[in-house]
Parts: C-alpha cells; structure tokens; sequence
C-alpha cells in the first residue's frame, strides 16, 4: 500500500471540511432563508358576465352561475343550448378559452366563426361514454371584446342543461392550472 504524504492527508481534510460546510451552507440557507419567491397561482377568469342562454327556438334566457356552471332545468337530451357572452379585454396573444365538456359535443364560435368543435362520439374508443375534455380554443389579440357562442349538446339526460363556465387565461396558466386541480 502506498503511503500517504503529510500534504496529502492535510489537503484531503481540507477538501472534507471545506464540502462539509458548503454543504451545511446551502442546507441551512434554503431551510433558514426567504429568497422572497412565492409561487403564484395562474389566474384563471371564469367568464360569467352578461351570459345569456339562447334556446333552438330562439328564446332567450339571462343565465346566473351556480359554482362553475350554469344550469337550464328544462333542458332535453338532444337539445342545442348556445350561451352568449363577450370576451373580456385583453393584449396578449398567447391568450386562451376553455369550455370542459362531459358527455356533450361543444362548438365553441368567437364573432360567428367556428374556432373548435367537439363531437362527444368522436372520441369515443369503446363503450358509450367518452371522458370529460377541456376544449381550448386558442385566441388572438385581434379577439378581445369579440361575441362569443358557445354550443352544447349531449344525448344524455343526466348532463343536459348543465353549462360549464367558460375559462379564460393564457396558454401555460391554463396548464399550470389543471396540473394544481387535477394532479
């Protein structure tokens, strides 16, 4: 066996003590110190105001949020129910809308253009039922202020007249968002 030089055995103790303590350091700093970063919550605006329900026979009906829908009792399996309302100002352009869908074919329209549509059946891969969705429509600065319709329909009893709240938020807050509620 080799034998270890007095600089050598010194040299090794000092790198030891030296780790050890910038380990100790980094611990005790991120246990003991605020570094004033608070992890913020993506702001997510449920689109409620001036909603108005607008029936296959042209009715329509001021809409009031119950939670995160809106419901319509004397809705009928197989009945289209359009809710109508204005999307709020904004700048940005990385800006998004979210319509959940569970059991329900959804056609959501910004100024009368149909931006997204989907068809519950579609996405169906066995069975009767699909999963719930978000439908994310992706908006424009050109967008704000802009009409915007919102379609529903369902074959099924149990989820006819029940209208989610629309969501608007950008892109990577609409995710970080789903991640905090679903994860």
């Amino acid at each position: 066996m080799l034998k270890q030089s007095n600089i050598t055995k010194c040299l090794k103790n000092i790198f030891l003590a030296t780790a050890s303590i910038l380990i100790i350091t980094f611990f005790t700093a991120q246990l003991m110190w605020d570094d004033g970063y608070e992890f913020q919550k993506p702001e997510m605006m449920q689109l409620t105001e001036n909603a108005t329900l607008l029936l296959e026979d042209g009715s329509f009906f001021p809409l009031q949020q119950e939670g995160n829908h809106f419901f319509y009792e004397k809705a009928q399996p197989g009945e289209l129910l359009t809710i109508i309302m204005r999307l709020p100002e904004f700048q940005k352009t990385d800006m998004c809308l979210c319509v959940f869908s569970a059991n329900q074919n959804i056609g959501v329209y910004v100024d009368g253009e149909l931006r997204e549509y989907y068809n519950d059946e579609s996405y169906r891969l066995v069975g009767s039922y699909s999963a719930s969705h978000f439908v994310k429509v992706p908006l424009e600065a050109a967008d704000s202020k802009k009409e915007i319709r919102i379609t529903y329909e369902t074959s099924l009893e149990e989820c006819a007249g029940i209208l989610t709240c629309p969501m608007f938020s950008t892109e990577a807050g609409f995710i970080v968002w789903m991640f905090q509620s679903y994860f």
